[in-house]
């Protein structure tokens, strides 16, 4: 991920959408680190940036 400078290996598709905005196919997939550590690497490209403790649910 570019933006938060982390490698991660993709786990599991959660989902996708297609925002009415844009037009443009959205996914969402669990991941876990393998390598980096987290800060925000490109901030022209966030608004915000959080990490999610493990085991927590932002659904």
């Amino acid at each position: 991920m570019e933006e938060s400078d982390l490698t991660n290996e993709a786990l599991k598709l959660l989902g996708e959408r297609v925002p009415q905005k844009t037009g443009r196919l959205m996914s969402c997939t669990a991941c876990s680190v393998v390598s980096g550590e987290a800060h925000l690497a490109d901030e022209e490209e966030l608004a915000a940036y959080g990490v999610p403790h493990r085991g927590s649910r932002p659904y």
